[in-house]
């Protein structure tokens, strides 16, 4: 389970609303990268589900890769706003879902899973990225000397997004991971990004008041140690999965049984 404030992170989200799709450039890189992997799918569906982490940007890309299909767009704040996390959709109508960037800012990403299964149709497809453990590893390792406060979330790991997807029964899921570095020209620029995003720091455990000048300062000398050359790497961890939709029947007590054979896992790779 992730421990985020919803509540913060639907304030930070509201903020960013001017700022985000000037900043969003990586969520961007992301999506279009989505994309490409469906151009390689034989599928022709008829409705899709496009869950996204923020504004609604993918959905135009969709359009154009399926003309004619009906397509439905949930942002995050949007999915944080239905009661038990239910989405408005019903069982089985869609032949695609699309979750770019959603699963790790909700707290209980096997509920936004089961919701997808649920929509899902059974020869569907489901497509979803997320940030993965090494997401801003550089910040995580500076503020480490400093405090003993959270300062970057808690990502998922490879691993156990396809042990969820197996778990609640997808049809051969396959996950793999890329890592993408941007460089900034300052620290700041890319704390500006993140506030400019609704990215910043919303973990329950967080600091809550504003961090001393002195700590401020050792943090960035941290950060200097990791300089690359004259730009500051910011490591994006991004976890693509895909899969089929359930077809298999559950037992009484709701599980699924399957061997961890049937899931595919590919290694870590750098962009």
């Amino acid at each position: 389970m992730i421990s985020l404030d919803q509540n913060q992170l639907l304030k930070r989200i509201h903020c960013a609303e001017k700022t985000y799709d000037q900043a969003a450039i990586v969520q961007r890189e992301i999506f279009n990268r989505l994309i490409e992997r469906l151009e390689y799918m034989l599928i022709k569906p008829e409705n899709i589900l496009n869950l996204s982490g923020a504004t609604n940007y993918g959905e135009e890309l969709l359009k154009e890769l399926y003309p004619q299909a009906k397509i439905v767009s949930i942002d995050l704040s949007e999915y944080l706003s239905f009661e038990n996390s239910r989405l408005p959709i019903s069982e089985h109508s869609q032949q695609l879902v699309v979750s770019n960037l959603l699963f790790h800012w909700v707290n209980d990403p096997k509920q936004l899973l089961q919701e997808i299964a649920r929509v899902l149709d059974p020869k569907g497809v489901l497509l979803l990225t997320s940030m993965g453990v090494d997401t801003l590893k550089e910040c995580r390792e500076a503020f480490a000397q400093v405090d003993d406060c959270p300062h970057v979330h808690d990502f998922p790991d490879m691993h156990d997004v396809g042990d969820l997807m197996l778990q609640l029964g997808f049809v051969d899921p396959v996950v793999d991971v890329q890592a993408l570095t941007v460089n900034y020209k300052s620290v700041q620029q890319l704390f500006q990004d993140l506030r400019d995003t609704g990215a910043t720091n919303a973990h329950q455990d967080r600091r809550r008041g504003l961090m001393g000048k002195n700590q401020w300062k050792k943090m960035l000398a941290v950060y200097e140690t990791l300089k690359n050359e004259n730009t500051y790497p910011g490591t994006y961890e991004i976890i693509y999965g895909h899969a089929w939709g359930v077809r298999t029947q559950r037992n009484q007590d709701g599980e699924i049984s399957v061997p961890l054979s049937s899931i595919g896992l590919r290694g870590r790779g750098q962009i």
